[in-house]
This record gives C-alpha cells, sequence and structure tokens, in this order.
C-alpha cells in the first residue's frame, strides 16, 4: 500500500500542478472580466470592441 502512495507521487504533483493552473487561469479570466463589466458603464467597452473589430 504503501508503495503504491509512493508511486503515484508524480502523478499527485501534476494533478495539483494542473488544478493550480486551473485556478489562476479561472481567477485571471474572471477578474478581466469583472473589469470589462465595471468599464462597461464608463464607456471603455466601445474601445475594447474596436480593438477587437
Amino acid at each position: 500500500r504503501l508503495g503504491g502512495f509512493a508511486a503515484s507521487r508524480s502523478e499527485r504533483w501534476e494533478l495539483a500542478r494542473a488544478v493550480a493552473l486551473a485556478v489562476v487561469l479561472g481567477g485571471s479570466a474572471g477578474v478581466m472580466l469583472l473589469g470589462v463589466l465595471i468599464s462597461f458603464s464608463r464607456g471603455a467597452w466601445v474601445g475594447v470592441a474596436a480593438g477587437l473589430g
């Protein structure tokens, strides 16, 4: 049992890294979306839309 636990150490590490990356990317996407929504009321969304278009 301990051998299996030790053998799966690299898989657990990779899973932890993948989860951490997903949390960081999801959080940054949320912050960006919040920024766009806040700026929407100030008219800045027009500049963003023009830059994307």
